[in-house]
């Protein structure tokens, strides 16, 4: 399944120490190619789904990756509580909310520390 092409601006918190981020360039492509469709409809819906469904639709789009990307949930700090979101090579993207905000990507670690996320669960590999 294509899509059309979507531009998403992805917002990056960059790490010195980890100047590429190789999953941020698999997105890139991917939605360029209109590999991610399902992603790219949620997140194109004006209230943009819910963290889970987008991390869902992000995951089974990104079954074709050769990447491993790996869909995670977690208990986060309040107002977030349950919360879910990617992570791939040692990064986190956040792409809940939809098009009201870019989709985060972040260090993994500094990305549940900053959520304070606990009992942190592995959902589904893509």
């Amino acid at each position: 399944m294509k899509s059309k092409h979507m531009t998403i601006n992805f917002a990056i918190v960059p790490d010195p120490a980890h100047p590429d981020c190789k999953p941020l360039a698999t997105l890139q492509t991917m939605l360029a190619s209109g590999a991610l469709p399902r992603f790219a409809f949620l997140w194109g819906l004006t209230d943009g789904g819910d963290c889970h469904e987008i991390a869902e639709a992000l995951a089974t789009d990104l079954l074709s990756s050769p990447d491993d990307w790996r869909w995670i949930m977690a208990e986060c700090k309040p107002p977030t509580g349950s919360h879910s979101w990617l992570e791939c090579d040692g990064w986190a993207v956040d792409a809940s909310n939809g098009k009201t905000r870019p989709p985060i990507v972040q260090r993994a670690s500094d990305y549940r520390r900053t959520l304070k996320a606990k009992r942190i669960q592995v959902i589904g590999e893509a």
